[in-house]
C-alpha cells in the first residue's frame, strides 16, 4: 500500500467509483493520494468525506472500516492485553487487601441478616 488514500480508493473500487459516490470529480479523489507540494492531501482521505464514504460504501456491501482511514491494521495495540503484564508486587498486595476487605464486608452483612 503506497498510502492510506490509495488503499481506501482501491478498496472502494477506484477513484471514479468513489467520485461518483461522493459527487466529486475523479481528479479531486486522485488528489488525496498526492503530496501536499502537488496540491494533494499527503495520502489521507479528507475528514469531511470519511463518514460519508464509510456509510455509502457499507451500504453497497464494501467492507470499508474506520481502521482503513488511519492505517491501524499494522500498528501494535495501544493498550496491552490484560494478561500481558503481570501486576507489580505493590498492586498485587493492594488487590489482595481489597479482596479481603470486600470478603469481610460480605461476611458481616450475611451474619447480621441471619
Amino acid at each position: 500500500m503506497a498510502n492510506i488514500a490509495q488503499h481506501v480508493i482501491s478498496k472502494c473500487g477506484g477513484a471514479h467509483f468513489v467520485a461518483n459516490l461522493l459527487g466529486l470529480k475523479p481528479l479531486e479523489v486522485y488528489r488525496w493520494t498526492y503530496p501536499r507540494e502537488r496540491g494533494g492531501r499527503d495520502g489521507f482521505v479528507p475528514a469531511r468525506y470519511q463518514v460519508r464514504l464509510l456509510t455509502l460504501a457499507r451500504g453497497r456491501g464494501i467492507d470499508l472500516r474506520t481502521d482503513d482511514f488511519f492505517g491501524l491494521d499494522g500498528l501494535p495495540p495501544l493498550m496491552p492485553a490484560a494478561n500481558d503484564n503481570p501486576p507489580s508486587p505493590a498492586m498485587s498486595k493492594l488487590t489482595r487487601h481489597r479482596r479481603a476487605s470486600n470478603s469481610n464486608q460480605h461476611s458481616e452483612k450475611e451474619g447480621g441478616a441471619a
